[in-house]
């Protein structure tokens, strides 16, 4: 628009007695315009005096506080250090009107906050300890209200650490701060709250610290996720070890795995939420903290199928994939446990794109004796290959031993036959056209290519029924039965009509997968 250009073009240039100009571009309630002037006067801070730099950072304000520009002006502000025009950039400009966007910025309105925690951990830089308060404010203030929306990110809730950080001279500065961040809306928050200030443990004060402890002694449903949060760490602080694990569990291996009979619900929330399993325990991003203490207890689980959380434990080892790492807790099963894992796997595999782990595989094959079983096994595998398998030809990059890659095919007679037969028709094709080339006759040549007509239609004729009566389970043989019709010399509607059954098949896929979808809802979880 022509005034917002004006006004860019007004702006670039320090200039003297237009404040009443002025008054009018900062009444302005219009984004394109604030983004430009917020452009403009960062390009033009360094060339103008105080008088006027305190005149448009006044203006600035007055923009930044209508909920429409700041929707516009914050995803400027937070990318303002990869400003590359400007080579000394006027943090003060930032540090005076995040606040303000941040507080007029509707609560429906996305915020790129890996962005915002970015660009104020990168700020403590720049700024004063009171500016850098005022912006954690405003910030603790919109998270404040989201929280009460929705669950906020891991960045988002990067409030905490920011705030540590920035008053690490001046703690006396953030005591209510941390106060009120504890008192955050809902499990989700508290926990992620706790996690990062057990982090900065050894840069709290003591105040601090007890408002902490206190916290994770009150007596509230989702108690035990919040002790869970101070234990899933790299580092755990004696007061905490003292407070929260038995006088007779210690953090060795050996002993940690016997808090799940001292204290069943706070080793159930501790290996969940190590594992980051059920969410939101992912989302929040404390899993897998603290991998020397907890890694070896879930790997004991691994050995215990009556333990409650054996498969997640499973899940969790066979996520590393790692054939070294896992075929060895594959050779410590028990017998009787060896199918229940089987099932946990072969589950894993029909639902994520891993590497094959070949030898974990055939490992957990040789350690079935029962044929029947074995062969259930090799039928389950063969009727989901859809789901594993981008073709046949990766048949070999999983399964090693050929007797069960030949018995896997008896389970596929339908993709097995138009796969061979379409093979051995289009190579008697191609040795026909070979013969027929050398022929020099005129007339036999005729006679020929009439031939190689009726021959070629009573082929696609053929591989279509064939196709219609027997239709095969796997996409890649839709594919591979495409490719050879089309080189008989098929008409394209018998193309599409193979193509469309492909579609069906990766619909049906689809389908089956969201109906078998069953998402574990974690408990004693306030939302």
């Amino acid at each position: 628009m022509i005034r917002s250009k004006a006004i860019n073009i007004w702006l670039k240039v320090p200039r003297d007695n237009d404040e009443n100009l002025l008054e009018q571009v900062f009444l302005e309630i219009h984004p394109a315009i604030a983004k430009n002037a917020l452009e403009s006067i960062i390009k033009v801070w360094n060339d103008c005096d105080k008088k006027r730099q305190e005149l448009l950072l006044n203006g600035l304000i007055r923009l930044a506080s209508q909920p429409a520009n700041a929707c516009l002006m914050i995803e400027d502000i937070v990318i303002f250090d990869r400003n590359q025009k400007v080579k000394n950039l006027p943090w003060i400009i930032f540090g005076t009107i995040l606040p303000n966007l941040l507080d007029s910025i509707p609560d429906n309105i996305y915020i790129s906050d890996h962005r915002l925690y970015n660009i104020v951990d990168t700020s403590i830089n720049y700024l004063e300890t009171p500016m850098l308060i005022s912006i954690i404010n405003s910030w603790f203030n919109w998270l404040e209200k989201q929280a009460t929306i929705k669950l906020p990110t891991d960045y988002a809730f990067g409030i905490t650490t920011i705030l540590v950080k920035a008053t690490i001279n001046q703690p006396e500065l953030r005591f209510n701060l941390i106060k009120k961040l504890l008192n955050l809306h809902g499990t989700g928050a508290a926990v992620r709250v706790i996690y990062d200030l057990v982090c900065e443990w050894d840069n709290l004060i003591k105040e601090e610290k007890v408002i902490i402890i206190n916290k994770l002694n009150e007596e509230r449903v989702d108690k035990y996720w919040l002790q869970a949060a101070a234990l899933i760490q790299n580092d755990i602080p004696e007061e905490l070890q003292q407070l929260l694990l038995p006088k007779e569990v210690t953090l060795d291996n050996e002993s940690l795995i016997t808090l799940d009979e001292k204290n069943n619900p706070l080793f159930l929330a501790a290996i969940q939420m190590y594992l980051g399993n059920p969410q939101p325990l992912w989302y929040l991003g404390v899993h897998h903290r603290g991998k020397k203490y907890w890694k070896p207890v879930v790997e004991k689980i691994t050995q215990n199928s009556s333990h409650p959380l054996f498969n997640k434990a499973w899940n969790e080892i066979y996520s590393y994939n790692d054939d070294n790492y896992v075929v060895p807790f594959i050779k410590q099963l028990n017998h009787n446990d060896v199918e229940r894992v089987f099932e946990i796997l072969f589950e894993i595999k029909i639902n994520t794109n891993d590497n094959f782990m070949p030898n974990t595989w055939d490992a957990l094959f040789s350690r079935m004796d029962d044929p029947v079983v074995k062969s259930k096994w090799i039928e389950r595998i063969a009727l989901h290959s859809a789901y594993i398998l981008r073709d046949f030809s990766e048949l070999k990059e999983w399964v090693i031993d050929p007797k069960i890659q030949s018995e896997f095919f008896t389970y596929l007679k339908n993709d097995s036959n138009i796969l061979e037969i379409s093979y051995l028709l289009l190579k008697r094709l191609q040795k026909f056209k070979q013969d027929e080339a050398s022929i020099d006759d005129s007339l036999i040549l005729s006679k020929s290519n009439s031939l190689d007509t009726e021959l070629c239609d009573s082929m696609v004729k053929l591989l279509i029924e064939m196709f219609r009566k027997n239709p095969p389970c796997h996409p890649s043989t839709c594919d591979i039965l495409k490719d050879r019709i089309q080189e008989i010399n098929a008409d394209n509607l018998i193309m599409e009509e193979i193509m469309n059954y492909r579609l069906g098949l990766f619909e049906k896929m689809k389908s089956e997968k969201c109906n078998k979808t069953d998402i574990e809802k974690i408990k004693n979880w306030i939302d």
